[in-house]
């Protein structure tokens, strides 16, 4: 299923990635979540492999693999 979207919103965007040594866990226990929140939207990526997020047997997953997920996802998101 597909679904359209459009985001309104003027304020900065703050980027986590989380997978490998940091969890989404990590990042609300630290405090990060919440204080990036206060005047931030917030979004926070598990990596591939990760969290809920798949990772396909059939790519080789370099550090540029994962950077191209997301920016197709940021560009998906208009960002």
């Amino acid at each position: 299923m597909a679904c359209g979207f459009t985001i309104l919103i003027a304020v900065p965007v703050v980027v986590l990635l989380h997978g490998n040594a940091v969890t989404l866990q990590d990042f609300e226990a630290s405090g990060v979540l919440g204080l990036a929140a206060e005047h931030h939207r917030v979004l926070a990526f598990d990596r591939p492999g990760f969290g809920y997020s798949s990772r396909p047997r059939s790519t080789i997953w370099t550090p540029a693999a994962q950077a191209k997920v997301i920016a197709s996802a940021l560009i998906q998101l208009g960002i």
